[in-house]
């Protein structure tokens, strides 16, 4: 299958690009840190694409690159995050609005532009069903005192993939909301609240929950799944 991962260069993105690529598929990812996505390619076989989704026009760009190199979508995983905490007095409006960009908006825009493209594959022959993966957060499912922000960024995906996976049905395209506890990776350190993550979840996991789901024939879909650290509180 040819997939593409957006947030390919780290964390949950990287282990994917890695475990996909070691078990066949054709695997394109997306970031922005070039040097890091060298080494990937290099390690995997897989093929990069350097580009920035937090703007409507990074979202054009990348399909426009994508599609530029392969006439076809198998399997879209949004994956790129931002995280936030802290009371709603302390957190920037700047801050508010990198959050939903990144973790809402961005997924959502990408996601239209390659239905449209997949349906067109879809109806003419070139492939006999497509995926949508979104990687979403434990958060996406419950909310706390000083996560709100990205609690919310979080929700609205919950509430788009749901209604997305019933109206792509017919379309023989399937959405499925994973929904991962605590993840030892950096987005708490990109985010700027670094942390001690030695007790999370290793993104492997995750990694191997999206290839169980990529793996999954057509005439089966699994529209919500969530994975946790077994001492999740």
């Amino acid at each position: 299958m040819k997939v593409l991962i957006t947030g390919g260069t780290s964390g949950i993105g990287k282990k994917t690009v890695e475990l996909l690529s070691s078990n066949g598929h054709e695997v394109i990812f997306s970031g922005r840190d070039e040097k890091r996505a060298k080494h990937l390619e290099q390690a995997t076989g897989a093929q990069f694409i350097l580009c920035d989704i937090s703007t409507v026009e990074g979202c054009a760009h990348l399909t426009q690159q994508y599609f530029d190199l392969h006439e076809s979508c198998d399997v879209l995983i949004n994956n790129a995050g931002l995280w936030s905490e802290g009371t709603i007095d302390n957190t920037s409006v700047r801050e508010i609005e990198k959050v939903f960009a990144i973790n809402t908006i961005a997924p959502i825009i990408l996601s239209k532009y390659f239905i449209a493209k997949m349906k067109d594959s879809i109806d003419s022959g070139i492939q006999d069903h497509s995926k949508l993966i979104f990687v979403n957060s434990i958060a996406g499912l419950t909310s706390k005192a000083q996560r709100e922000v990205y609690s919310s960024s979080k929700w609205a995906i919950t509430g788009f993939t749901r209604g997305l996976s019933d109206e792509l049905s017919e379309h023989k395209i399937s959405v499925t909301n994973l929904c991962p506890g605590a993840v030892d990776t950096e987005l708490f350190e990109h985010g700027g609240y670094p942390r001690d993550t030695s007790s999370m979840m290793d993104p492997i996991a995750v990694a191997n929950a999206i290839k169980y789901i990529v793996d999954q024939p057509r005439d089966v879909k699994i529209k919500e799944l969530a994975i946790q650290p077994s001492n999740y509180i």
